[in-house]
């Protein structure tokens, strides 16, 4: 299943954002910033209802070192599905 919808995603120091070039979100926590996402989609429509959506989330690398973007990628990227019901 190829991906739906692409987000970038950083953290500010107080809350962690997802964004793209039609959309951004954010949220306290990463689960937060998921359920708004989910949310910020649905408004956003464009899906068929029962449709599985799936959000590919990759970490910003620009927000963190330089020295440090090699190693650490595997633990920010998240992939979010669910269920479109508009």
């Amino acid at each position: 299943m190829k991906a739906d919808a692409e987000s970038a995603v950083i953290h500010d120091g107080r809350r962690w954002r997802a964004f793209n070039d039609d959309l951004s979100v954010s949220g306290k926590t990463l689960n937060e910033m998921e359920r708004n996402l989910e949310t910020a989609l649905r408004d956003f429509g464009g899906y068929r209802k029962g449709e599985k959506i799936k959000v590919v989330i990759g970490y910003n690398a620009k927000a963190i070192p330089s020295w440090i973007r090699p190693y650490p990628s595997h633990y920010f990227n998240r992939i979010l599905t669910f269920e479109y019901e508009p």
